[in-house]
Parts: structure tokens; C-alpha cells; sequence
């Protein structure tokens, strides 16, 4: 939905309706804070999407489940600054991600081809990561 706004707002408050009434049955299910996050993301709230996630991350601690988690956190988070239009903030959180070796879904060379992170493609900071620098 990159370059259409009015899509993009109307998905994530509907998005939004439904995860918030999740969250609220089952406040300790950790990907309905997940879901939530990233419709507040969609939705420009910074500090809710921010504090789900954080849920979600809490969440994941406290059922052991904490393989690539910070790993996992920074993807995601990359994601959703791009959907909050911050792009630096974005390749920061992608360079997070691409330190972890071992982490097999994020790569160099998906950058440059996943059409998720094609607002960034023209970015020198994004080109420099993908070089290695």
C-alpha cells in the first residue's frame, strides 16, 4: 500500500477495531499485540505502536519464546517506521537486523528486491548497508 494513503488508513483503522476488541479479550495473547502495533503503525501513532510492540516483546519473554527476538523486534520495527514515514530511522533498525548472522529472513540482497522495502531503495544510507558499510 506504499504511496496510498487513504488505503493504507482505512485498512489499519479496521485493523485497529478488530485487534484492539482481541487485545482486549485475551490481553496475554502476544500476536494480537503484534497485530495491534502494526495498525497503529499504519495508522501514524507512534507511541501506541510503540507500546504494543513492547507488549508483544514482553510478552514473548514471559513464554520463553525469545529466539531472534531482538532480531525479530528490529525487523518488524524497521517495518513499521517505514509505514510512519521515518526512512533513516528505518535503515537503522535494518542495520540491527543484518548484524545477526544467523537470522534467515532478512538478507543483503532482499533489500535490494523486496518490494516491501522499495521506499528506500534510493537512499545512499540503504545502499551503504547493503554494501556491508
Amino acid at each position: 500500500m506504499h504511496g496510498d494513503a487513504a488505503r493504507m488508513r482505512l485498512y489499519s483503522d479496521s485493523a485497529r477495531a478488530v485487534s484492539e476488541r482481541l487485545v482486549r479479550a485475551r490481553p496475554d495473547e502476544a500476536g494480537f499485540h503484534y497485530d495491534l502495533s502494526f495498525a497503529y503503525a499504519g495508522l501514524g501513532r507512534l507511541p501506541d505502536a510503540s507500546r504494543e510492540h513492547a507488549r508483544y516483546q514482553e510478552l514473548r519473554r514471559a513464554h520463553a519464546d525469545t529466539l531472534w527476538l531482538r532480531t525479530d523486534g528490529a525487523a518488524d520495527w524497521a517495518q513499521m517506521l517505514l509505514m510512519l514515514g521515518r526512512p533513516d530511522a528505518a535503515i537503522d533498525s535494518l542495520r540491527v537486523v543484518l548484524a545477526d548472522s544467523t537470522y534467515p529472513f532478512a538478507t543483503r540482497a532482499a533489500l535490494r528486491v523486496s518490494p516491501l522495502w522499495a521506499p528506500l531503495r534510493n537512499r545512499p544510507k540503504l545502499e551503504q548497508l547493503i554494501q556491508g558499510q
